[in-house]
């Protein structure tokens, strides 16, 4: 037990809030050759110039393939988070060049989204999965193949081969909730 006594003795040991205060400062220095901080137009600059790299690309088939043979996921979804960012842009242009090539990808989808092919298939609805969850890139999505359905012979190829990936043992529930969703788009 602590008698009184010792309570005094201990408190001027104890520290304080108003001690606590005059030893902490909050206040912050810019100092002008600080490298810390970070310019927000230039990081968008080199986003921007990510995503001008990939719309010069007439096709960009391949990246919706897996580099090897132990990789799952297409080469394609190393680069989401850039579609991501560039669709929650403020830069304008930035936005504008993600969307273009957003329907740059769709066309390849429906033009080669074929049953024979159902890796390139598999890498597109793994991709458009993982950018399903912005609703500007669903939109887009959904306006272009309603679209394309009206004026595409191929687009009954590219049923037949998403109905298929239905039943493929390594769709995942998302994938298949998308997979779904992208059937009612082309048979609107």
């Amino acid at each position: 037990m602590v008698n009184i006594k010792d309570k005094e003795g201990l408190k001027s040991e104890w520290i304080t809030l108003g001690d606590e205060k005059s030893e902490i400062s909050f206040k912050y220095e810019k100092d002008e050759d600080d490298s810390s901080v970070i310019d927000v137009k230039e990081v968008y600059k080199e986003y921007r110039e990510r995503m001008e790299y990939f719309h010069r690309f007439p096709e960009l088939t391949e990246y919706f393939y897996p580099e090897s043979k132990a990789d799952e996921n297409p080469a394609i979804m190393s680069e989401v988070g850039l579609f991501q960012i560039g669709f929650s842009s403020s830069d304008s242009e930035f936005r504008n060049i993600t969307k273009s090539t957003l329907s740059k990808i769709l066309k390849n989808f429906v033009d080669y989204g074929s049953l024979p092919d159902s890796l390139f298939v598999l890498g597109n609805v793994k991709f458009l999965t993982a950018l399903f969850d912005i609703s500007d890139a669903r939109e887009q999505i959904r306006a272009y193949l309603a679209n394309r359905m009206k004026h595409s012979n191929k687009s009954e190829e590219l049923v037949l081969a998403l109905e298929y990936m239905l039943n493929y043992p390594q769709v995942t529930e998302k994938e298949k909730g998308v997979i779904s969703e992208l059937l009612g788009f082309l048979q609107a």
